[in-house]
């Protein structure tokens, strides 16, 4: 049982967040990795600006959501 326990809390680990919105990094904070204190998430608001943050960002430790409140 302790094993397919390890195994799913692996697999979860590992699974993908499908969020339209969502430009994620491939390091995490919550990861073993060397750089995960180095993980950012940058929130904004508008279709320019996230587009800008995200050909400019750091793909292994930035990560970039749209917010779009709607009125």
């Amino acid at each position: 049982m302790k094993g397919v326990q390890k195994l799913a809390r692996e697999r979860s680990k590992q699974a993908k967040v499908h969020n339209k919105k969502l430009r994620d990094c491939r390091v995490r904070f919550d990861s073993k990795h060397k750089r995960r204190e180095e993980s950012t998430l940058f929130i904004t608001e508008g279709d320019s600006a996230s587009g800008s943050i995200t050909k400019s960002r750091d793909v292994e430790t930035q990560a970039v959501f749209l917010y779009a409140e709607s009125l």
